[in-house]
């Protein structure tokens, strides 16, 4: 019997009007540097009446070339900032 466990931490985090959903520690993608969920799911994630009600979606990942954490962050219609 295998038995996988993985740890995702969420937290939902409002500043200057805008809420983000931040999340780490991503199922099955703990070594990429790349989010799990695509910007179509992103856009369902941020959703007001059956998401997190987010302006965007904040995915913390492990670092690169020494860095503790890299990050990538969507908006609520799926486009990435600039």
């Amino acid at each position: 019997i295998l038995l996988l466990v993985y740890f995702v931490w969420f937290t939902f985090s409002s500043s200057i009007g805008d809420a983000y959903g931040i999340m780490a520690g991503q199922v099955d993608n703990r070594d990429s540097a790349e989010p799990k969920v695509t910007p179509e799911q992103a856009v369902k994630l941020c959703d007001r009446n059956f998401g997190i009600g987010a302006d965007g979606v904040i995915f913390a990942m492990p670092g690169v070339g020494g860095a503790d954490y890299t990050m990538r962050i969507f908006n609520s219609d799926g486009s990435e900032p600039e």
